[in-house]
This record gives structure tokens, C-alpha cells and sequence, in this order.
């Protein structure tokens, strides 16, 4: 693949690292690797330059690691990306930034679009953040936002299709005061 390719495919990936997760603030600073099994790049249209990534992706910068099967590339003519990565499944892991634990998600599909700040977890979605947890069809994050939603439906991975949450208390349960135990009632008196 030519160098100006290249380039162009790692600053589609750059944005993509970058944005995924209220991410690890110092991972953005460092460098990125793309790994693949083939890579192939189509620059000739400046309106649409395409690059696709195939077998065995995987993108590293800093404490982030997304892979995938497949992933491609799309630019527009004012370098605004979109990135569809796919997988069975897609997966990406990243240290929180100024907290403790990792953001980590899986979906058979993930799309990112870097003007509009979102990543779309689409097909037996799920997004944990340190011990919270959703699972849905489809989970829509805003990067820029910092906020999620979450639909559900027949590849939700619940029976029903319902969305489910799990989300924990942020104080560790053993470390709350314990409750006295009920001890027995008093005896009543009666009037005579």
C-alpha cells in the first residue's frame, strides 16, 4: 500500500482510538498500530477514498485495543471518516480515564463516524464501564458527549429483546457499615 494510504488509513484510525471511550487522556498522544492480514486502498476518487483492512485487525494506541475481522475505511472530501469495523465479534478494551477500571465493549458490528462524535455498537451490542454493564441491539455512544443509548431488539442477547442494565453501587459493598440484627419485640402488657 503506497504511503500517502497509509496515512490516511491511520488517521481515520487515529480518530476512531481516540474517541471511542471516556478514554485514557495520554493514549491520544500515542502512536497508533494497525495490524492486519491485508490492506488495500483506493485513493484514486477525492470525494470517497476507501481503505479496507482484512483478517485479523487489530488497532493499538496506548491502553486501546479494538479488534476485528474486517474493518473499512470511508473519507469524504472535507476528511470526515467513517469506520465500520466488523467481527464475531468486534471487541475494544480501554483504561478509563481519571478512574479506576477499563471501558469494554463487543458487538458484531462497529461503526464510527468522526463528525458525528459516534460510535455505533450494532448486533448483540454490549458496553461495560468498570462494573456497569448494558446489553442491547444496538448501543449509540457519543464520544464528545460522553453519553449512551441503548435499544433493544431480536440480537439484543435477551430471550425477550429487551435492553438490561446492570449498574452497581460506586462504594464497595463490603465496606458499608453492617445492619444490627432485629432482635425480639418486647412482651406487650395488657391493662387489667
Amino acid at each position: 500500500m503506497p504511503e500517502k494510504n497509509i496515512k490516511s488509513a491511520l488517521l481515520a484510525c487515529c480518530l476512531l482510538l481516540s474517541g471511542l471511550a471516556h478514554a485514557e487522556t495520554a493514549d491520544r498522544d500515542k502512536p497508533i498500530r494497525v495490524i492486519a492480514d491485508s490492506a488495500t486502498a483506493s485513493q484514486k476518487d477525492k470525494n470517497n477514498k476507501t481503505t479496507l483492512l482484512e483478517r485479523n485487525v487489530k488497532f493499538i494506541q496506548g491502553t486501546l485495543e479494538v479488534n476485528a475481522d474486517r474493518a473499512t475505511i470511508n473519507e469524504d472530501a472535507a476528511g470526515n471518516q467513517v469506520i465500520t469495523a466488523t467481527g464475531s465479534p468486534v471487541t475494544f478494551r480501554q483504561k478509563l480515564d481519571g478512574e479506576e477500571g477499563w471501558m469494554d465493549g463487543k458487538s458484531d458490528k462497529l461503526v464510527y463516524n468522526t463528525s458525528k462524535n459516534e460510535a455505533r455498537l450494532i448486533g448483540h451490542a454490549w458496553l461495560k464501564k468498570a462494573t456497569d454493564e448494558a446489553r442491547g441491539e444496538e448501543i449509540v455512544y457519543n464520544t464528545e458527549a460522553a453519553n449512551w443509548t441503548v435499544t433493544g431488539g431480536p440480537s439484543s442477547g435477551t430471550k425477550d429483546g429487551k435492553v438490561v442494565f446492570d449498574i452497581f453501587p460506586k462504594k464497595n459493598p463490603a465496606a458499608l457499615p453492617s445492619v444490627p440484627a432485629v432482635e425480639a419485640p418486647l412482651p406487650v402488657k395488657t391493662a387489667p
